[in-house]
């Protein structure tokens, strides 16, 4: 039975009546497909039947185009053969896929069949259908297709749709004899080669935040690879046939069926994703993934959102789709190298305990879902020659663990040499990360560890996690391995304090890799996930104290992050109290190492230098606590006469001794606590300096920590700090952090720590002499904040826009137990452009003023902690006045621009 009725057109002429009522036609039966689709028809019939519709279509068109030529005379050539390409060829068009056809000619192009293609193409266009299309001759072909490999992949796919058979027949022997088979293993090579280069642009893995359903790991084209290879090696035109050659023993039927499943899955997104965007989209975004789970009819459970248990099946099948067709790729390409005769006089190595090596691979002596059976624990022996050695697990071993793995049970995991085995494993720094990737990827980590089971997979749906949990503490991991081998400056302390942890190993690296498993059941995950990592260390016969160190760690692993971003550190109480929760230099440490692995293996652009810095500032106070005691700062007398002593010496070359002495006589105690002499020498040769200008500034490098430090020097006023934000914002420089200080004189020193808006240091001085003029006319009464950003408001990086389109919750949190001096404002809302000098306003407004401010953006949700106080430097402890400003604050960030 057609899907289209075109009978009726059968009258009307070519044109463009004939294109839009083809059209016409083409959309009423596509609309009955996506109605179909959505009321449970199978994805694979979906597409078929979408190639099947195309396919009525361009027989019509093809047979009109013949009649119309005939009429105008032209002797007709029916020697012409048209074809699909891509995944029209290989019937998997999706609902807004493009279709690729190629007219092929037995020759070169006569008038008939140029005046014949021209007829179809314009018909088809005056549909609105995306059409590509290319013209070449049988020969063309057979030279273009080994020196253009794009060329060569899509005529693999290539479909007969109209025309000459005996030319189609002829084009596919030739295909075979002159291209694929003098130039198919060198195809195959570059097609993994370029494999690999596509796998590592989308991510290098398959838990992604946002997967592209083609192109990325785990995806459609890693399918369509696999069945090229075995198309280019061994003729099979599909995946059934390949399975079919049982002597190959390259695909058997249970991972068919494995395999097809996930691909009807991947084809029900992808065509959910076209039919819902009216568009080719692949791209499995943040704001399209709620929706595909309600249209699979996901619900939330336990704690878990509808839309990260989608997105946990979307991985399992991508996992299943990238192990299978990566073990049918290796597979093929061994089979087509070596013939079974010849691979068994392979140089063999013994492995002892049943294993070999051969050809890169670890083998066993028997077939290997046997030999796991008779030796399950052995299967803990396979990841430990993988780990030791630059070997692989051959395909056969590989599917033997997935399929052994209902053998890891409780017998198992109290296996004395199994956890031995595995504490082995965990203790080695050699291709640890690969190792636990691999055990994780075959599904043996969450067998064996069932603490990490649920979050096998488990995605957070927001932007600040790229990758699944399992994934991001499996780099974490990683990030350790490779500390030693950094070469960032900023990374010595922590690489210092991983050389004092080498008797530590095991209980870092088992405590990094179950620090986040908590996740999985749902809130406060940080106390649910100790608990479950020390189920786990005792489980495994892990020493009581190490056990308790864990616990602690996993406990308190948001904390040093915490502290040293958004709590001022200059503070004596902020350390202690750090100091005092640790208790051991040992737990400091391990903390110390986990933090930073926590947060550089989040994502790209998560860790930086300026983070860097925080936490080495807050480890080294903390750990001089813990090793001194109450004391273990300086006391505040000697160092104001140390200070006063090296700023003097500092400047003496500079300025009178006296006029030095003098700016630092109008110094309070709080200014020698906050800043060291080289910042308090930086600000007395700038306030001496200074003479009739409103305002000076010097624009310093870090020596450490990739950010630049801004001296502000100025007589205050109202509101100062927000209009410097101000300026800044306008100027795209993202301030990171701020040290504020005013004299009791009125005079300023700020100390601002800024980045580009991509997190660089600064180092344009165009940039810096902006910054200088446009802050002396605001200062001075002559420019208006206002309007400046107003004429600036789309400098914001466009992935941050369109990522703060996701609006976070608006938060404001003011408290006066954290700082015995100050009362502390957290604010959490969504990152945009202004957003800090909308706070400092109404901060300003509110009669308060600002000393430590720190700014952080967790991608789509800036973090902003201020320590304020009154006008006469007291905290804010009535409640009606803490309720005035939160509201004041409120209004500021939630008001429509």
């Amino acid at each position: 039975m057609s899907l289209l009725d075109l009978n009726k057109l059968g009258s009307v002429p070519s044109g463009n009546r004939l294109g839009k009522l083809l059209r016409e036609e083409y959309l009423v039966a596509w609309n009955i497909l996506k109605w179909e689709h959505r009321n449970g028809m199978d994805s694979l019939e979906v597409v078929s039947q979408l190639t099947r519709l195309m396919d009525e279509l361009i027989d019509f068109v093809y047979r009109r185009a013949a009649k119309d030529t005939e009429k105008r005379g032209l002797k007709q050539d029916n020697r012409l053969v048209l074809m699909a390409l891509g995944s029209y060829g290989r019937r998997e068009l999706a609902p807004h896929s493009d279709m690729d056809l190629i007219f092929l000619l037995p020759e070169k192009v006569t008038d008939w069949s140029k005046e014949f293609t021209e007829m179809v193409l314009y018909t088809l266009w005056d549909t609105g259908l995306d059409v590509g299309y290319s013209t070449r001759s049988l020969s063309e072909c057979m030279a273009l297709a080994p020196e253009n490999y794009d060329v060569l992949t899509s005529l693999l796919d290539a479909r007969y749709l109209q025309g000459n058979l005996d030319l189609f027949s002829n084009f596919r022997k030739e295909f075979r004899r002159k291209v694929l088979n003098k130039i198919g293993s060198r195809f195959v090579t570059t097609k993994l080669e370029l494999m690999e280069k596509r796998l590592k642009k989308h991510g290098g893995t398959i838990y992604v935040l946002e997967p592209n359903l083609k192109e990325g790991m785990g995806g459609l084209r890693d399918l369509h690879t696999a069945m090229w290879v075995a198309k280019v090696l061994f003729g099979a035109d599909d995946l059934e046939k390949l399975c079919n050659i049982k002597e190959l023993n390259v695909l058997d039927e249970k991972d068919l069926q494995l395999l097809k499943g996930s691909f009807e899955f991947l084809m029900r997104v992808r065509c959910e994703l076209h039919f819902a965007s009216n568009a080719a989209r692949d791209l499995l975004s943040m704001e399209r993934q709620p929706y595909l789970a309600e249209r699979f009819g996901i619900k939330g459970r336990r704690g878990v959102l509808a839309v990260e248990r989608f997105m946990q099946t979307y991985y399992s099948h991508a996992g299943q789709v990238h192990h299978i067709t990566g073990s049918i790729i290796k597979r093929s390409i061994e089979r087509k190298k070596r013939s079974p005769r010849i691979l068994t006089r392979w140089k063999e190595k013994d492995l002892g305990r049943g294993f070999f090596s051969r050809g890169g691979e670890i083998h066993t002596t028997t077939d290997p879902l046997k030999f796991f059976q008779r030796y399950p624990g052995r299967m803990l022996k396979a990841f430990r020659l993988f780990q030791e050695s630059n070997l692989e697990l051959s395909p056969e071993v590989a599917l033997a663990v997935r399929r052994s793995l209902k053998l890891v049970n409780n017998e198992f995991r109290k296996r004395k040499r199994g956890r031995d085995a595995f504490f082995r494993i965990m203790s080695d720094e050699r291709r640890l990360y690969e190792t636990l990737l691999l055990m994780n990827e075959l599904g043996f980590l969450k067998k064996y560890i069932p603490e990490f089971a649920p979050i096998f997979c488990k995605m957070q749906h927001d932007y600040y996690h790229t990758y699944t949990v399992d994934e991001h503490s499996i780099r974490a991991v990683r990030e350790l391995v490779d500390l030693p081998l950094a070469s960032d400056s900023s990374l010595e302390l922590y690489q210092e304090v991983y050389r004092e942890t080498k008797a530590n190993r095991l209980l870092l690296f088992f405590t990094i890799l179950l620090h986040d498993v908590g996740k999985g059941s749902g809130a406060n995950h940080a106390d649910k996930g100790a608990v479950m990592a020390m189920r786990a260390a005792k489980r495994m016969g892990m020493s009581r104290e190490d056990v308790d160190d864990m616990g602690f760690v996993i406990k308190h692993h948001l904390l040093l992050s915490h502290v040293a971003q958004r709590r001022d550190l200059h503070e004596e109480r902020t350390i202690l109290e750090v100091a005092n929760l640790m208790g051991s230099p040992r737990r400091l440490k391990l903390l110390f190492l986990l933090t930073m692995a926590d947060l550089k293996a989040v994502g790209p652009g998560v860790w930086n230098e300026w983070k860097a810095s925080l936490l080495a500032e807050l480890f080294l106070e903390a750990a001089r606590a813990i090793e001194g005691g109450g004391a273990f700062r300086e006391d505040l007398s000697k160092r104001i006469e140390k200070t006063r002593a090296k700023v003097t010496k500092a400047l003496a070359d500079e300025f009178d001794p006296r006029l030095v002495q003098a700016e630092l006589d109008a110094l309070s105690e709080r200014a020698y606590a906050v800043y060291r002499p080289r910042a308090l020498g930086q600000f007395v040769a700038l306030h001496l300096k200074i003479g009739n200008r409103p305002v000076i500034t010097s624009w310093r490098r870090a020596r450490r920590g990739g950010y630049t430090e801004l001296f502000i020097v100025a007589q205050d006023q109202p509101g100062f700090f927000s209009r410097i934000a101000g300026v800044l914002t306008a100027n795209n420089v993202n301030i990171l952090g701020a040290q504020l200080l005013t004299r009791n004189d009125g005079v300023v020193f700020d100390l601002l720590y800024v980045t580009d808006n991509v997190m660089k240091p600064i180092s344009d001085r165009m940039k810096f002499r902006m910054v200088n003029r446009e802050l002396a006319k605001v200062v001075g009464g002559e420019l208006d904040v206002d309007k400046l950003l107003k004429a600036r408001r789309l400098s914001l990086p466009l992935d941050r826009r369109e990522r703060a389109a996701m609006p976070a919750a608006t938060r404001v949190d003011i408290d006066n137990s954290v700082s015995d001096s100050f009362t502390v404002i957290d604010i959490y809302t969504t990152d945009r452009i202004g957003l800090l000098y909308a706070i400092t306003s109404s901060l300003a407004s509110s009669n308060l003023s600002i000393y430590t401010a720190k700014v952080s953006t967790k991608v789509d949700q800036a973090v902003d902690v201020f320590y304020v106080a009154d006008l006469k430097g007291n905290k804010i402890v009535d409640e009606k006045e803490i309720e005035a400003v939160r509201n004041t604050l409120m209004h500021a960030l939630t008001e429509e621009d």
